[in-house]
């Protein structure tokens, strides 16, 4: 046995519980890595309390194990997305706040340095027309790397076809390759064994590679590395191709919108196209009007037995990295209502926001404050009945010629609460046949514009839906959105824009 915190030994163990129970006279908590026979490990938790006479001795103590290894689980899965977080997200600053690309480069080389057990990370850039390839590269411990701002024959990179075939992830072991190429032999003089490669893809060309190398004592999970290597190549084609000062890189801006519509994507492959649900089509419009290409709002449905859910969310700020963040609230959201079975709303605030803060979870170099308002409706088939919740976001229901609204909980996703933990409020709804439901983020309110040039309002949206409830759905989408727009005017849009209609049959 060994304590986790310490990796101490079973006799360590032993004499803390000692000084803790029988000295000090208190409970004694800790949690254990323990190995089976067949080396395997699982995690447990040791609890002991003394129990003591009126005088203060103590006459008994009780002890109780607990496995916990599915909650270590995942536990360490969580920290793998926060730690692919904490690089992406370093990606995202270096556009904030680097003057060139070669910045944006060296930063995330040396952040990745930092962020995985690697000895050596380099940045390809390949130029198909002068059939040559330039190399960034970074050491361990600022050593110098031969490779560094160099300039060699395309044919010196051995691995080029099958990168420009597959566009995707390459893993060499150099010891065993059979014939190395001349950057190859650098990289063995440097002590590199493994060598990873990810593609950096723009449309369909490939321009370049992100490479990160392993040593002898490589002994982690690919495909883990494989994730992470391949979401850094993703930022960095966005952030290259964001940059103004890429023309040495980049052939011209066209590329530029290729990146950003290769990241929207990635981000329409997880949000569904309409509203179906149990194979059904639901009478719905969506209006979505992204403030950027890519959008930090989004919606998302799901069901689990006889319960269809339909959430709406709007993640902190826009464009890429709220773009980032929707993708980890819908795999969340995911795990949460078809692995998990929960279907309570307010549950599944409570949830999401246990998930959003540890994948947030941050290192004191890197201070992550994101997060996102989200409003859940679960309809239940079976009763009919609704149940709403949630996280700065209302509700609308129009029934029986009248619009009420619910409003959500004043915590958002990712907040820490106080000393009495987070809680989201519910609430159960009648429903009538034709009633309608209404969610939306608020980038529908806050939207400027008009002759006084002021917020479009919740006011404004309510007036605007009360008139046209006789509408059909489709046909109050085109005039809300006339509307919108009518108000907006000559205004940059203020935020992303997001509203989502529909009837429950």
């Amino acid at each position: 046995l060994s304590l986790i915190s310490g990796s101490l030994s079973s006799e360590t163990v032993i004499d803390e519980i000692t000084k803790a129970v029988f000295t000090e006279k208190k409970q004694f908590q800790c949690e254990m890595i323990n190995y089976k026979k067949d080396e395997t490990i699982f995690y447990s938790q040791l609890e002991v309390t003394p129990l003591l006479s009126k005088n203060g001795e103590l006459e008994k103590y009780f002890v109780i194990g607990s496995d916990v290894t599915e909650k270590k689980n995942q536990e360490l899965n969580i920290q793998k997305i926060a730690d692919r977080l904490d690089v992406i997200h370093s990606i995202e600053k270096t556009i904030l706040t680097s003057e060139s690309s070669e910045d944006i480069i060296y930063n995330t080389l040396d952040r990745a340095l930092d962020k995985m057990p690697i000895s050596r990370a380099s940045l390809t850039m390949f130029n198909v027309v002068d059939k040559t390839f330039y190399v960034y590269s970074r050491r361990l411990d600022d050593q110098e790397s031969l490779t560094d701002r160099r300039e060699y024959n395309l044919s010196d990179f051995s691995m080029y076809e099958s990168l420009l075939a597959s566009k995707s992830d390459i893993l060499v072991n150099l010891s065993t390759k059979e014939e190395l190429s001349p950057t190859d032999k650098i990289l063995v003089a440097e002590g590199v064994t493994f060598l990873l490669l990810s593609p950096l893809v723009v449309g369909d060309r490939l321009i370049g590679s992100f490479n990160v190398c392993f040593n002898d004592g490589f002994q982690e999970d690919i495909d883990y590395f494989k994730k992470v290597t391949k979401e850094v190549a993703i930022g960095l084609a966005i952030a290259l191709q964001q940059s103004k000062l890429t023309e040495d890189l980049f052939l011209s801006n066209q590329a530029l919108t290729a990146s950003i519509d290769y990241a929207k994507m990635i981000q329409q492959a997880y949000i569904p196209s309409d509203l179906s649900l149990n194979d059904q089509l639901l009478e719905h419009f969506i209006i979505n009007r992204p403030k950027d290409i890519v959008s930090g709002d989004f919606y998302w449905i799901g069901e689990h037995n006889e319960f269809q859910i339909i959430a709406v969310g709007d993640c902190t700020g826009h464009g890429v990295p709220s773009a980032f963040l929707t993708i980890i609230g819908i795999s969340e959201l995911n795990n949460i209502v078809r692995h998990k079975g929960i279907t309570d709303p307010a549950k599944i605030l409570v949830e999401l926001n246990l998930a959003i803060v540890a994948a947030l979870a941050s290192t004191n170099e890197v201070q992550l404050k994101d997060g996102m308002d989200v409003g859940i409706f679960v309809f239940n088939r079976t009763t009919e009945e609704v149940v709403f919740a949630g996280a700065r976001r209302p509700l609308y229901h129009f029934t029986n010629n009248e619009l009420k609204h619910y409003d959500g909980t004043k915590l958002s996703i990712g907040d820490f609460g106080d000393q009495y933990g987070i809680y989201y409020n519910k609430v159960a709804i009648t429903v009538t046949k034709g009633d309608i439901f209404y969610l939306f983020s608020d980038g529908c309110t806050d939207q400027f514009g008009g002759e006084k040039i002021r917020k479009y309002s919740r006011k404004q949206l309510e007036i605007n839906l009360v008139e046209n409830a006789h509408l059909p759905l489709i046909d109050q989408k085109h005039v809300i959105e006339t509307s919108l727009v009518a108000w907006q005017g000559q205004q940059a849009q203020t935020d992303d824009i997001l509203m989502v209609g529909f009837k429950i049959k």
